[in-house]
């Protein structure tokens, strides 16, 4: 079902002028990326749920917390967290500046910008290896993967059913058409 945009207006547009918030809409439409648009968001659904055990209501308060959580967890399959990936810095957490940690009684801001100086100079080795990190946690999904997939071997007039998925459907085909087609 297509929901249009639904934040693109004049009024919305002039609000993200004034905050210069920049926004940009995207439709991805590759299965591959959808597939981990739905797994991200089943991550930060079941978060949210753990958080909100019996306040089932007040959900979009507990939301910036569940997203910082989500942010600042490594994730296997690149070694980083997606916040140290978009800001090439880790995060401190909020409880480490309520109970005054020490990493931030020690903070200074001259020796911070000096490792952050320092930082940029291994940045692109640490893109590499988390590439790196990346590609051989994709291999060992496929090889998951394809360790249970059943071969079938089909001879030339053999009949078979083709799935149709929503994106190859012929929308004159008609609604019994909609999941199989033969041959």
């Amino acid at each position: 079902m297509e929901n249009g945009t639904q934040f693109d207006g004049r009024k919305f547009r002039e609000l993200c002028d004034k905050y210069g918030i920049n926004n940009y809409y995207a439709s991805p439409a590759h299965p591959q990326t959808n597939g981990q648009t739905e797994a991200v968001n089943k991550i930060i659904k079941h978060n949210l749920k753990a958080k909100l055990a019996t306040k089932k209501g007040s959900w979009a308060d507990k939301l910036p917390q569940v997203l910082w959580a989500y942010r600042t967890t490594e994730r296997g399959s690149t070694g980083e967290t997606p916040y140290s990936m978009a800001y090439e810095a880790e995060a401190v957490i909020p409880v480490e500046t309520s109970f005054s940690s020490p990493r931030v009684q020690l903070f200074q801001p001259e020796i911070n910008i000096d490792m952050l100086k320092c930082g940029l100079d291994e940045l692109e080795e640490r893109r590499e290896r988390t590439q790196i990190r990346n590609t051989a946690y994709q291999q060992r999904v496929a090889r998951y993967y394809n360790s249970h997939v059943r071969e079938r071997r089909f001879s030339l007039g053999d009949l078979v059913l083709k799935r149709v998925n929503p994106e190859t459907k012929d929308k004159a085909a008609g609604s019994l058409a909609d999941k199989w087609e033969g041959p």
